[in-house]
């Protein structure tokens, strides 16, 4: 990973700011009625917008990139994981985004969890390589994960599900972890928990920085 961002977001009092504008200029109510008559409809898939999505978002959102090296044919692009209050709720969500048919997914297990790909016209002949085009999106580890070339998604769950980690691939050493406190440890063949990869490749990233 070459970059790498935390942010930390309070999701409620944003939404409630919105909220407020959306009725100052609409009216008391609007935006809630509005929410409440897609969740009536069952060609929305029922979602209710507030419920189901926006009170799911526990605030922390990683984003993470790796830039490929010229020619190389590795994947390359951004990662987005955003933590999410119940996995299980979520993971319902996209089942129900998913049946709309309004988007194309293509939907197959991988390392135990559910993965959606996504293709998108035309993006594939955007890759220097020509085998992107695909995005990727799934809940694991209490995350929700977007990744604009699904092998990005795929190199974070095996990480999570085989114990194929990110330190397996960049030896991490021992350190103390700047923003908690806390020593952090990374050991070959443990299955690295996905917020300690995005951490570590946070370091790595900031590390390449400083060497440049």
């Amino acid at each position: 990973w070459t970059s790498y961002t935390s942010i930390n977001w309070n999701v409620a009092k944003a939404y409630t700011t919105i909220e407020n504008l959306a009725d100052m200029f609409a009216g008391p109510g609007t935006l809630a009625g509005q929410i409440e008559q897609l969740a009536d409809n069952p060609a929305t898939g029922n979602i209710h917008l507030k419920k189901d999505v926006i009170d799911q978002l526990a605030g922390t959102f990683h984003v993470a990139s790796i830039e490929g090296a010229g020619g190389s044919k590795t994947a390359e692009g951004t990662l987005v994981a955003i933590q999410v209050k119940k996995s299980a709720a979520m993971r319902a969500t996209l089942t129900k985004i998913a049946g709309l048919g309004i988007i194309k997914f293509k939907e197959r297990e991988f390392q135990g969890e559910t993965l959606y790909e996504i293709e998108v016209p035309g993006l594939a002949e955007l890759d220097e390589d020509g085998e992107g085009g695909t995005l990727g999106l799934a809940v694991a580890e209490g995350h929700l994960l977007f990744a604009s070339d699904v092998r990005l998604l795929e190199r974070v769950l095996r990480g999570v599900g085989e114990g194929a980690t990110l330190a397996q691939h960049h030896a991490i050493p021992a350190r103390e972890d700047r923003h908690r406190g806390q020593r952090v440890e990374a050991t070959r063949g443990q299955a690295e928990p996905l917020p300690s990869q995005l951490e570590h490749a946070g370091h790595r990233a900031a590390e390449a920085l400083v060497e440049v």
